[in-house]
């Protein structure tokens, strides 16, 4: 009987250290992209309060922020559009431009790597945050960092067409329009009227001796 109790505690053992390497990897997706962390990154992980932790360096870059760090006070520092976070390690709370703001979890530093509750620290940096448990992957999108891309892409459609429509038939064949329908429409429409504007405008006065 003992022999066959620990044949059986080894069978689920071994089957629950299957279960966890197979367990899917956390992915981060940023305003459409996936982050991509070097093998010496560290990667994404859910904490013991399932909320995501992820390295600092590689998803606030790719989220356009500054990232520093106060080594004195273990505090990870990051900076976007005005805005500065500090996140102390440890610690329930984040800073946003220095109010105190509640977590429900901690950074932490984990094998020598900062690692920062995506969440709250992207939300507070205007991101708007989505978990797609189906596909463990976190949706973080800055609808103003969209308009600036679209911004930049517009203009350089225009600097190569003569016609709105030029634009658009770009426009066509290179931007997901899923991803940026709306924001096509309204930057299209404005260039539009910015390049009418902006050229002189032509009136023809009649001289006094003109009978018509």
């Amino acid at each position: 009987m003992n022999r066959v109790i620990i044949i059986l505690t080894s069978i689920f053992i071994m089957s629950f250290c299957a279960s966890a390497n197979a367990a899917p990897e956390i992915k981060i997706n940023i305003n459409g992209r996936y982050v991509n962390f070097a093998t010496d990154a560290g990667k994404p992980y859910l904490d013991e309060n399932n909320r995501t932790q992820v390295p600092l360096k590689a998803t606030m870059e790719e989220a356009g922020a500054i990232v520093k760090w106060d080594g004195e006070n273990q505090v990870a520092i990051v900076e976007k559009n005005n805005t500065v976070i500090k996140v102390p390690i440890g610690k329930s709370y984040i800073f946003v431009d220095d109010k105190q703001v509640a977590n429900d979890t901690q950074a932490v530093v984990k094998n020598g790597r900062t690692y920062l509750p995506i969440s709250v620290v992207l939300k507070n940096l205007a991101f708007t945050v989505k978990w797609d448990d189906a596909t463990q992957t976190v949706y973080a999108v800055h609808y103003g960092d969209l308009v600036k891309e679209d911004e930049q892409l517009v203009d350089e459609m225009w600097e190569n067409a003569e016609t709105a429509q030029d634009v658009i038939n770009s426009i066509d064949a290179t931007i997901d329009h899923e991803r940026f329908q709306d924001q096509i429409t309204e930057l299209t429409e404005r260039q539009v009227l910015n390049n009418l504007f902006n050229e002189p405008i032509k009136i023809n006065i009649p001289k006094e001796d003109d009978p018509n």
